[in-house]
């Protein structure tokens, strides 16, 4: 997309590579955080999402300072990380060891029966799948101002951003159904009332898959049905955590621009 390409461009010319960009797939993803020492959340940012690929022509000298120093900002937290012509993009299909494997598959146009070796690898797929699917279904739901105010409570004034640092804290936790009990706890003592309604979340097992009723687990569903994954306890925890994390963000940025408007 053009915002993509010109955040892209932007990047290049701030580090001083001046550079042609013929092809690019590219994703823009949004990276926030929570500094807990300090209690403040960090700044919101446009990134160039993982697996995002293009095509440069540049001098190559100064392809090897981006592979070597980095690109962007807060390279220093991991971001930024360039590889250059990736030999999974640019070897020919004949050096993949299931080249042939693949050739012969298209020309029997038979199916193949999976045998047990495939089965963590196809659980794999499988999952990501199901993960990419929940997140962006959790986004498009929560960016709307009057579902969270209908099924999380959430006004303009509440919650409030030190209450969305403690619920933040408590949704890094969420790895284990006792984790889940802990975040009930703290919900219970939440006053006003929003407390209780997001609480009905963890109380409520169906809940989660009913609000993202619109994500499409068939088409993901490879070694496992749709059922399955829905009562899937890792796969529920991971769904709240998406859309309460989603949720804080969206809510945090209206309660910025609240904070511009009255300064």
């Amino acid at each position: 997309c053009d915002s993509a390409l010109n955040g892209l461009a932007l990047t290049l010319k701030a580090a001083g590579i001046e550079a042609e960009i013929s092809q690019l797939s590219l994703k823009l993803v949004r990276h926030e955080g929570w500094m807990p020492r300090a209690g403040l959340p960090k700044p919101s940012r446009l990134a160039i999402g993982a697996g995002s690929v293009c095509v440069l022509d540049c001098d190559p000298a100064k392809v090897q300072q981006i592979l070597a120093a980095g690109l962007g900002l807060r390279r220093a937290e991991g971001f930024g990380v360039v590889q250059i012509n990736s030999p999974f993009v640019t070897a020919p299909l004949s050096a993949n060891s299931h080249g042939e494997d693949c050739d012969r598959w298209e020309d029997d146009g038979k199916a193949h029966e999976l045998n047990g070796n495939d089965q963590p690898y196809l659980k794999q797929v499988e999952n990501t799948c199901v993960r990419e699917r929940i997140r962006e279904r959790a986004e498009i739901l929560v960016s709307k101002v009057s579902w969270r105010k209908d099924n999380l409570g959430w006004s303009e004034g509440a919650p409030n951003m030190s209450q969305l640092g403690n619920l933040r804290a408590f949704m890094g936790r969420l790895e284990s159904e006792a984790d889940i009990n802990a975040v009930s706890t703290y919900l219970r003592g939440v006053k006003p009332d929003w407390g209780g309604k997001v609480l009905a979340l963890f109380e409520n097992s169906p809940l989660i898959w009913e609000w993202l009723k619109g994500v499409q687990l068939l088409e993901c569903a490879i070694v496992s049905t749709p059922e399955e994954i829905m009562t899937d306890k890792t796969f529920r925890r991971y769904a709240i955590l998406c859309l309460l994390s989603a949720a804080m963000r969206a809510h945090k940025r209206g309660l910025e621009k609240l904070e511009l408007e009255n300064t």
